[in-house]
């Protein structure tokens, strides 16, 4: 077997995902105000619990409307989009 597989939790080398609005968490803000959402459920790009700063303009009834979101790695397990 190859040293270096390629599985489902092996998302360290990403810089740029995409984030499934559908699993993610209701829309919280941090300390400073800027909201956040957390992701419900691991996919290919990011994992359960990673934190995602979303715009204000994709935000209704409290949270992130559904769709695809192209994202950028900004810390250890979390991402802005864009």
């Amino acid at each position: 077997m190859p040293n270096k597989l390629k599985t489902k939790g092996n998302r360290n080398g990403k810089k740029k995902v995409t984030i499934v609005g559908e699993n993610t968490s209701k829309v919280k803000t941090d300390s400073s105000g800027r909201p956040f959402v957390t992701v419900l459920e691991s996919t290919t790009s990011v994992n359960k619990g990673d934190t995602v700063y979303v715009k204000n303009k994709d935000i209704m009834d409290g949270y992130l409307l559904g769709g695809d979101y192209r994202a950028k790695k900004t810390g250890e397990n979390k991402y802005t989009t864009k």
